[in-house]
């Protein structure tokens, strides 16, 4: 008979160790651990016909970014699907979700993820989902409303109510509420002090709020209870970066560019993220990163025919572009649109978006700033179908600065920075470029 979970949800397996690995798996995964894997593949060794582990080790290989484990996904979502006769509905969710999200259909598997939340707002999975792909389609809306819909069924003693704070809290600040942002993200560290995401939401707050010297606080350079978590480590670090950035502290910055977010030779999509944008960011401000652009080099080329998300994309046009390969960063940009059908997604406007900035940025390093202007024009209102935070895609507002400040200093120049300087009064961009 079914056995229920520590949130009083029923799971369809007799396997009493199946469930509490899942479980385990459940909360490692909120906190970033990197022993998720094992504790699903416990569960099931527990129960080899667990749908719900089935399900959680096919999300597992979708949430890697990478088209060569959606098959895998899908022979996980095809072993869900043969314990349907067994299943209750919420399982049959997740496995219709699973199966959604392999397919590219990512706005199907949100919609089924928000229907799981409501009707069970303990189920901290889909909540998740929910999410993270709310954040990957910059959906802010979203991203408050699932862990708003369901905070009012938990109590602080059920395990990962730190987490669903977090969840709010990060889910506000991308919306612009951040002092309310900041008293969730307060809670949630409380809570939750090992969830990387309840962190991650107060190091936003600091960051858009331009409390720098805070952000370096809360983020010390030393954390050895790291070591066991997943790559999601390094993009903390790299908000640890950017307080340094602002602070001028430019030798601290590229300290922690070798010690964290280096990729290495097998890449994941977050380090390409982390990396281009933050040697960019130092570019912009006339900080010469060395040899780092060439280093990115070979990590961005192993990834080149694969399509690792909408804001991963021009991320690595921009690191070949920036390292002088021009030549591979235009037909990197000029493949993007066809890696995108092939994983599956069909969004005209995202496709617009993504064409235009990828090509602006092969224009941008190419020398040609007004064609670069021209090119993100149209598009800089909508770079949030892109995905990413608001912290993320201001590189790309970056980008469109220094490209007006080249190709119309007098006109162009002079507003991106005057509404800059209103936006982020403390910008060390505007700093230096109002200094000369």
């Amino acid at each position: 008979m079914p056995t229920t979970d520590l949130w009083n949800q029923p799971a369809s397996t007799d396997s009493r160790d199946a469930v509490q690995a899942y479980e385990r798996a459940v909360l490692a995964t909120l906190e970033y651990r990197s022993s998720a894997n094992d504790h699903v593949k416990a569960a099931l060794a527990a129960d080899p016909g667990f749908a719900l582990a089935h399900c959680f080790k096919g999300y597992q290989y979708l949430l890697l970014g990478t088209g060569g484990t959606v098959a895998k996904a899908r022979q996980a979502a095809d072993s869900a699907k043969a314990q349907h006769d067994r299943l209750n509905d919420r399982e049959r969710g997740h496995v219709a979700a699973l199966a959604s999200w392999a397919e590219g259909d990512v706005v199907g598997a949100a919609t089924i993820w928000q229907r799981i939340v409501r009707a069970y707002p303990h189920d901290l999975l889909a909540l998740r989902l929910h999410h993270l792909n709310a954040f990957w389609r910059g959906r802010e809306d979203a991203l408050t409303e699932g862990p708003a819909e369901s905070l009012r069924a938990w109590t602080p003693d059920l395990p990962g109510y730190g987490s669903v704070l977090g969840m709010l809290a990060f889910g506000l600040e991308e919306s612009g509420e951040r002092r309310r942002a900041e008293a969730y993200a307060r809670q949630a560290v409380q809570h939750a002090p090992d969830d990387l995401w309840a962190l991650h939401a107060l190091a936003h707050v600091l960051e858009m709020d331009e409390r720098f010297q805070e952000g370096c606080d809360l983020i010390p350079l030393r954390q050895p209870a790291w070591d066991d978590r997943n790559p999601f480590k390094n993009h903390v670090w790299w908000h640890r970066a950017l307080y340094a950035v602002e602070l001028g502290r430019d030798a601290e910055v590229l300290q922690l560019y070798d010690a964290h977010l280096a990729p290495g030779a097998r890449p994941f999509y977050l380090d390409v993220q982390n990396a281009a944008s933050l040697l960019a960011r130092l570019q912009f401000l006339g900080i010469d990163p060395g040899a780092r652009w060439q280093a990115l080099v070979a990590p961005v080329q192993a990834l080149a025919d694969d399509f690792n998300g909408a804001f991963t994309e021009p991320h690595k046009v921009l690191a070949l572009a920036a390292a002088g390969e021009l030549a591979a960063a235009e037909r990197l940009a000029d493949g993007t649109l066809t890696r995108m059908k092939r994983a599956g997604l069909r969004d005209p406007a995202l496709a617009q978006v993504l064409d235009g900035l990828c090509r602006a940025i092969v224009a941008f390093y190419r020398g040609d700033a007004e064609d670069a202007l021209e090119l993100l024009g149209p598009i800089r209102g909508d770079l949030w179908r892109l995905g990413g935070s608001r912290a993320q895609r201001d590189v790309f507002e970056q980008l469109a600065i220094e490209a007006a400040l080249q190709a119309s200093p007098e006109v162009d120049g002079r507003a991106l920075l005057a509404r800059r300087e209103i936006l982020r009064p403390n910008s060390r961009l505007v700093k230096t470029a109002t200094a000369g």
